[in-house]
């Protein structure tokens, strides 16, 4: 997703400013402190200022710059106003007074004795930077003292913060390594009182109660496209129509499910022996303790309790949903979840692939996945299937080459190629499967290089690349001026070339360049075959000689498109056609790629 660079800064100031306040955490936008330095006047603007209890949260937004250029000045502006508070205070007062008696009494008596308990906390947010998964599980979203919202993780609070409200503000609170203590807030809860149902070697099952309220600050998520669960992470994004469907059933009367949510209890905590089976242990005082394995819309079913002031349904008055809120909420408060815990006996166990294979197997049987969340998961699984490594090629074709951008990989992404069309229907899986003649074709050439590239994953990566980059080339010299317009066009606004189907096409024709069937390209199988990357100008000059004839051929152009009338799912009927164009095209071509891998 692109903004431009006029309302992009706009819009990082609306984003953050409404995750804050659906997240029950009053805030300011844009604040402008004003101060004498040398006899001159300085302005300094803080573009969103959050304030809760003790914890002050300083925004800037990055806007059309990089954060690289926004770091230095904003933590300099930072560690200023955190030596003097009250000039912060001051400036907030001026701005809107009703806003500083609401919200920083607190603070203000803090600060005349006991500093060190106001928590100030910097965060940088930017449309214009995407972390990558590697960025993210190395926590490269925390810098310092600083902590930097990207793209995918604005788009991540901001759905938290429009399915959860208020509760939102316990995940923000991990985020930012705030713990209960630090905010005042009760922390320790009564030893829970449980049954052990199992007790392996490796693990134990025990059986539990607990209020929803409880669980909802006690809990977290890892959650596939969210920060604390890219490594490793597997639960999907949370459901807005799902999750009003369950308050309408609570309201209906249901005051519970009857069945319970599983959790992982980290290893660290002692469960003790009461007598028999009866066992109890304590929680730690912090909010991210208790790992949902499964449940996660249950439990934030009890946390719609906010549609009075976020969201308006026809029929029904703002007076009728505050009753509905206050009904929800009071249920929260009362309802007992029975909670099943596993707990393994380290670390480690608990990390391992147990929790995702469990989740996959209650959500594939009872709950229907979403075909990108079943690959994602299945590839955490086992990354040697030939969809986990499918997966893997599409996601790297996303990152780098002509392709980048252009894949939809999160669930924010619109407007892209999906990728699971192109994992079923691109040839890319029986490109990874031992038993089709497909895999056949591109290892018997992979084997043939002298170990240029060592990993026959990488092998087929590169060759993509220079194929797609082939393609690209043909485009430029087909369509000239307009040929950038071609290849951008994800949306399918005015070109299809960048549809599943066209895409998916051309993916499948590369097996027939490198299959023995065809002598003309012998000379290529060679120059693949001594080196990729040593020999890329020659070979992509030969795959651009014969693409050029499709390019040519075809137009992609949408209304002579729809006249075609290749549908999304008619890849195969249009790899036939691009096929049998090639080798009408002259006599050098007449024995182009291999037929018996068309599929009729």
């Amino acid at each position: 997703m692109k903004y431009s660079s006029v309302d992009i800064h706009e819009e990082e100031i609306k984003t953050t400013s409404m995750i804050f306040s659906k997240s029950d955490i009053p805030n300011l936008k844009k604040l402008t402190i004003n101060e004498v330095n040398e006899g001159k006047e300085v302005y300094t603007d803080i573009d969103v200022i959050g304030i809760y209890k003790n914890v002050i949260i300083l925004v800037e937004c990055v806007g059309k710059e990089t954060i690289k250029e926004k770091e230095k000045k904003f933590i300099g502006v930072c560690t200023k106003l955190e030596k003097d508070l009250n000039l912060l205070l001051n400036c907030i007062k001026e701005k809107d007074c009703e806003f500083f008696s609401k919200n920083c009494k607190d603070i203000v008596k803090l600060l005349k004795n006991e500093r060190e308990k106001v928590t100030v906390k910097r965060l940088l947010t930017s449309y214009n930077k995407e972390f990558q998964e590697e960025e993210i599980n190395n926590k490269k979203y925390k810098v310092d003292s600083l902590f930097i919202w990207d793209i995918s993780l604005l788009k991540y609070f901001e759905i938290i913060s429009n399915t959860t409200f208020k509760h939102c503000r316990y995940e923000l609170f991990t985020f930012f390594d705030i713990k209960p203590k630090d905010i005042d807030e009760k922390g320790k809860l009564d030893e829970i009182e449980c049954t052990v149902i199992e007790k392996t070697s490796n693990r134990t099952v025990v059986v539990f109660e607990m209020k929803a309220n409880e669980l909802l600050k006690r809990t977290f998520v890892l959650r596939y496209y969210g920060w604390a669960g890219a490594e490793g992470g597997f639960q999907r994004i949370l459901n807005e129509k799902k999750l009003r469907e369950m308050r309408n059933y609570l309201l209906e009367g249901e005051v519970g499910y009857p069945n319970n949510i599983i959790v992982i209890i980290p290893s660290d905590i002692e469960i003790k022996c009461i007598k028999d089976s009866n066992y109890k242990f304590n929680l730690p005082e912090k909010f991210d303790t208790l790992c949902i394995i499964d449940g996660q819309h249950r439990l934030y079913s009890f946390a719609q309790d906010q549609y009075s002031k976020w969201i308006k349904i026809k029929g029904k008055t703002v007076r009728k949903l505050q009753e509905e809120d206050k009904k929800i909420t009071d249920f929260s408060e009362k309802m007992n979840f029975i909670v099943t815990g596993v707990q393994f006996k380290n670390e480690e166990e608990s990390k391992k692939n147990y929790p995702i294979k469990l989740f996959y197997e209650i959500n594939t049987k009872q709950t229907k996945l979403s075909s990108e969340d079943v690959i994602d998961l299945t590839s955490i699984l086992n990354e040697k299937l030939p969809q986990s490594k499918a997966n893997n090629i599409i996601k790297q074709l996303n990152k780098e080459g002509p392709l980048i951008n252009k894949i939809r990989t999160k669930f924010y992404h619109e407007g892209r190629l999906y990728r699971t069309t192109l994992i079923r229907y691109a040839g890319l899986l029986e490109m990874f499967n031992p038993n089709s003649k497909t895999y056949s074709i591109f290892f018997e050439i992979y084997k043939k290089q002298k170990k240029v590239i060592k990993k026959y994953d990488d092998f087929c990566l590169e060759l993509i690349k220079i194929y797609l980059s082939s393609l690209k080339e043909a485009v430029e010299d087909t369509y000239k001026t307009f040929a950038k317009e071609v290849w951008e066009d994800t949306r399918k606004e005015k070109y299809y070339l960048m549809s599943v189907t066209s895409i998916g096409a051309f993916l499948r024709l590369l097996r027939h360049f490198v299959s023995k069937r065809d002598k003309k390209f012998e000379e290529l199988r060679e120059l693949i075959g001594s080196g990729i990357k040593n020999n890329e100008i020659q070979i992509k000059t030969q795959f651009k000689e014969c693409l050029k004839i499709i390019t040519k051929e075809l137009s992609f152009e949408r209304t002579e498109w729809k006249k075609m009338g290749y549908k999304s799912s008619q890849w195969a009927l249009l790899e036939s056609f691009m096929f049998n164009t090639i080798r009408n095209h002259s006599g050098i071509y007449k024995n182009f790629g291999d037929e018996s891998l068309i599929k009729r």
